[in-house]
């Protein structure tokens, strides 16, 4: 290390020297001195020069704008704005430009009229107030006589005459000043350019000269940073050396190093502990976080506590054996016990809800679409009608209507057609294949849905129906895609029950569809779209016993199934295994300990 920084030293002293000589020579043949020193001489004198170019501007400028607003003063006047000009102009027209003894700059000024300071009043100046005094003494005295004489008196006319001699003396004498403050302005005009024309001079010859200072200032930053190099250099040299010095002999080892056979870390058993809190603690954290930043319907107490209205039952989610899911009359496909009991309850609570308020007439509706109103109007229509209920569904979903194709009937006529006058609901209802309920299609395409419920009456075009039938179930277009569903939710008509999609529809969606349906009659909410894996059974017993038997009414049913995921549950018998009683366990552990609320 030390020989290595020997040559590096060696190489750096080499360049510090060649620097030194690159820099004389460059000053020898630049002759720098004289250089140096008259670039200093050029540059004070071109400072001057620029000075000088300043004030005369200010001058300029200051007569340019005055010379508007001195047209029709007197020569007094004219005379104290010339000398306020020159005082701050401070100019004085450049003859040459010397050297004096000291080397410092001299500028030498010609003479001419005005170069001198006013510090008072000049010999004109005194004139023309003389005659102004003079000239209010005439005019007191005319005052005073035209007091005693008419105009036409000799003394009166004597004074008038005087007056205008002094008036046309100072007109003539304040066109005199303002021609000389003329004749200065161009005066100024022409030193200015002589001015620009040296400035233009003196800069070409001083830029040589700073050239050539630059380019002397380059070669000595070179020379120090390499000095710089060589000093850094020379005391790591130095520090090297003396530590070289004071090795080995000055230190003396007492004993061996020993290493302890167990070692300070890891600690297995801690590290164990740690990561096992650490993973128990994370995955709480992030179930705990996940739930509560998940702002979508998912159990009754978002419906009691969040949106405080009434929870009126839920029905699981259905999927058809060999297809996707459709609106039709799922309790009546080969005998459903599944679906029935899940209705069943649905409808217990609705009706119990009904017969509290006084009321046989209810509106199925949704915050968006999707979401199993019309399905569920359906089902709900056929197990009031099985209970030997008189039941009229009512298709009122003008834009998307269904029900007609679920119960197999024709669109018209129906309630467009009602609502043009064309028909009553009386004629147009259509007794279908069930026992007990009678149907009413959404009728014929209409444009302008909304304003034709706008301005028909409701009320009156449904008395006659809701006195004739026990019940009258109407579904309705979701409430924040039209605004048909908060036309036909007035309160002397129909009660509401909105229906809302599992782990779907967000909470704020359905906060403002229930505001959007202003003083509406809320019944309830009905919980659709239930996934049976994601519920504890001993939750849902525990929070309302009516309506545990839903967990477990998957056992009844044949055509439907409730969704347990991709894959359902396999039929046939499997021999029981260690794994797959060790999942079941983890499985009843996670539902009664982590259930979804």
């Amino acid at each position: 290390a030390s020989r290595m920084l020997d040559e590096e030293l060696g190489r750096l002293e080499e360049r510090v020297g060649e620097a030194e000589e690159d820099i004389a020579d460059y000053a020898r043949l630049n002759q720098m001195d004289i250089t140096s020193a008259r670039g200093d001489i050029e540059r004070r004198y071109l400072a001057g020069l620029l000075s000088h170019q300043n004030k005369l501007s200010t001058e300029m400028m200051l007569l340019e704008s005055l010379f508007p607003m001195l047209r029709g003063e007197d020569a007094v006047v004219v005379g104290h704005v010339d000398d306020l000009t020159r005082q701050a102009g401070s100019v004085s027209p450049v003859d040459e430009i010397g050297d004096s003894a000291n080397g410092e700059t001299r500028m030498s000024t010609l003479s001419g009229p005005g170069t001198e300071r006013i510090a008072a009043e000049t010999p004109e100046m005194r004139d023309w107030s003389r005659m102004k005094a003079e000239r209010a003494t005439l005019e007191m005295r005319k005052k005073l006589l035209l007091g005693k004489f008419t105009p036409e008196h000799p003394e009166v006319q004597e004074i008038s005459r005087q007056l205008s001699e002094l008036d046309e003396k100072l007109r003539v004498a304040a066109e005199v000043s303002l021609g000389r403050l003329k004749d200065r302005l161009a005066a100024l005009k022409i030193t200015w350019n002589a001015l620009e024309s040296a400035i233009r001079t003196w800069k070409n010859t001083h830029q040589l000269a700073s050239q050539k200072q630059a380019g002397y200032r380059r070669l000595e930053l070179a020379r120090d940073r390499r000095e710089s190099m060589y000093k850094n250099l020379y005391g790591r040299l130095h520090d090297l050396k003396v530590s070289e010095e004071l090795k080995s002999d000055h230190f003396v080892m007492m004993a061996p190093v020993k290493t302890d056979e167990n070692p300070v870390w890891p600690n297995i058993p801690k590290v164990m502990l740690f990561a096992l809190a650490l993973a128990l603690g994370s995955g709480f954290g992030l179930a705990t976080i996940a739930h509560l930043f998940n702002n979508r319907m998912q159990t009754i107490s978002d419906v009691e506590g969040v949106l405080g209205i009434t929870f009126l039952g839920g029905i699981p989610r259905w999927i058809r054996k060999g297809g996707a899911s459709s609106v039709r009359p799922i309790v009546l496909d080969e005998h459903s016990s599944g679906a029935v009991e899940a209705y069943r309850a649905l409808r217990t609570g609705i009706l119990n809800e009904l017969k509290d308020k006084g009321q046989n007439t209810i509106m199925l509706t949704s915050a968006e679409s999707g979401e199993g109103k019309t399905i569920t109007a359906l089902n709900l229509a056929v197990m009031t009608a099985q209970a030997g209920s008189k039941v009229l569904l009512v298709d009122m979903d003008l834009r998307r209507p269904r029900l007609h194709r679920a119960l197999g009937l024709e669109r018209t006529p129906g309630v467009t057609d009602a609502l043009k006058g064309e028909h009553t609901l009386g004629e147009i209802a259509v007794q279908t294949t069930i026992p007990n309920l009678w149907f009413i299609a959404a009728g014929s395409l209409c444009e302008h849905a909304a304003e034709l419920l706008q301005k028909s009456d409701l009320v009156s075009l449904f008395a006659k129906a809701r006195s004739e039938y026990d019940y009258v179930i109407i579904d309705t277009s979701p409430i924040l895609r039209t605004t048909d569903a908060s036309i036909i939710a007035t309160p002397e008509l129909c009660s509401v029950v909105m229906v809302v999609h599992v782990d779907r529809t967000a909470k704020p969606i359905v906060k403002y569809a229930l505001d959007f349906l202003g003083n509406a009659k809320i019944l309830g909410v009905v919980m659709n779209s239930i996934e049976m894996n994601k519920i504890s059974s001993l939750y849902y017993s525990y929070q309302y016993p009516n309506y545990a038997y839903y967990a477990y009414a998957y056992s009844y049913g044949y055509d439907y199934d409730y969704f347990y995921g991709e894959g359902g549950p396999k039929k046939g018998k499997s021999r029981p295994s260690l794994r797959k009683g060790l999942r079941n366990m983890i499985e009843r552990i996670r539902r009664t300990i982590m259930p979804l609320e």
